[in-house]
């Protein structure tokens, strides 16, 4: 179950999850913070794992991306939402 979800249910037409796991997000403030991330047809959703359920924390939609090149000796890639 994902609890707080704003836009109602996750399961809509022509949406399929492509793949789910836990990564680390790097904060704006330069944090590290362990998320579960849900990589669905139509958009990147990630959440907080609880005992039971996930948290939600928040979503890009996927046309909303670009793939960003690591900086030199760095061993992180990223993406980054469009303005």
């Amino acid at each position: 179950a994902m609890e707080g979800y704003p836009n109602g249910s996750l399961i809509i037409p022509d949406r399929f999850l492509l793949r789910a796991g836990p990564l680390v997000k790097l904060s704006p403030k330069g944090g590290k913070q362990e998320r579960h991330f849900f990589l669905f047809s139509d958009m990147i959703l990630y959440a907080l794992k609880k005992k039971k359920t996930y948290e939600y924390k928040d979503h890009i939609e996927l046309f909303e991306l670009t793939v960003r090149n690591p900086e030199k000796n760095s061993s992180t890639k990223g993406l980054t939402a469009k303005d």
